[in-house]
């Protein structure tokens, strides 16, 4: 029996320090390229982490690079990409000036670095829409921070999307937007990929 925690820094310490065997610790993006990196103590726990779990896996290799730098062995550290459904995410018919961003709605993800920088833009181009789905703690102060940049009814907030509805929204989107400032392989930026 394998004992599998996500997020190396928190529930991967509980886990380790738990005393179950064998222990593996999943890795996303900001756990170890952002926290992990983020000062002497955070730096220490994700070491103390990574080389006592039995396996560490990433999503991608520069993650897995990142699991090995900390303190994760070698041998220990697996990188297995995630895919995404490509008969799901098809392109479609594209609506000309339709801009799209499917992040949620947390600071890692910048959506506010998204609204002003699409802003000038939408001020000069009469044709373009902006359409940010997802959710996430942060969406009252991105909804607030859009109402103030943007030009009105040029921009909707559609929440989270069951997956034909996503797939229909990339496959109609002219362009799609992401500001992230971590990120390892995230799948919004494939599924946006198969969309077109």
């Amino acid at each position: 029996r394998r004992v599998l925690f996500r997020s190396v820094p928190n529930y991967g310490l509980m886990g380790i320090l738990s005393g179950w065997r064998p222990v593996s610790v999943s890795a996303w993006g900001s756990d170890l390229l952002v926290s992990g990196r983020a000062g002497p103590l955070r730096r220490l726990r994700v070491r103390f982490v990574l080389s006592r779990a039995d396996l560490v896996i990433a999503d991608a290799e520069n993650l897995a690079n990142a699991a090995r730098e900390l303190g994760g062995r070698a041998e220990r550290v697996h990188s297995v990409p995630w895919g995404i459904r490509v008969d799901r995410v098809q392109p479609g018919e594209r609506k000309a000036g339709l801009l799209l961003s499917t992040r949620m709605h947390e600071a890692v993800y910048d959506i506010e670095s998204l609204i002003e920088g699409v802003a000038p833009v939408m001020a000069r181009r009469a044709d373009l829409e902006l359409v940010i789905a997802a959710d996430g703690s942060r969406r009252p102060a991105l909804e607030r921070r859009a109402a103030e940049r943007l030009p009105p009814g040029r921009f909707r907030f559609v929440g989270r999307l069951e997956p034909d509805a996503l797939a229909a929204w990339l496959g109609r989107a002219d362009a799609y937007l992401s500001g992230a400032h971590s990120a390892s392989t995230p799948l919004s930026r494939a599924e946006a990929m198969g969309g077109g």
